[in-house]
């Protein structure tokens, strides 16, 4: 999903959406810190060094822009990256 506003205050806003299940609302607050998984040690489900994220806000924050996610534990997650306008 892509959005914007108007021409010259536009923000795009870029949207991620799985049908997985979902995030603990625990786990939610260290979702976007280094080498973070819910899910870790010997019982860890998911492949991944938990940094995805991680590099995701720190590339949007330098451009000025946020990072959001909304999930529901057995209900997929949605991260949202919003940018502003190049030059603002």
């Amino acid at each position: 999903m892509v959005g914007s506003g108007e021409a010259e205050t536009a923000h795009v806003f870029v949207s991620v959406r799985d049908t997985g299940p979902g995030i603990s609302g625990d786990f939610l607050p260290r979702l976007f810190e280094d080498f973070e998984q819910e899910s870790s040690g010997l019982r860890r489900q998911y492949q991944g060094a938990g940094l995805g994220l991680s590099i995701t806000r720190r590339l949007v924050e330098r451009m000025d822009g946020a990072a959001y996610v909304d999930s529901c534990q057995g209900g997929g997650t949605t991260v949202t990256v919003c940018l502003p306008p190049a030059g603002a």
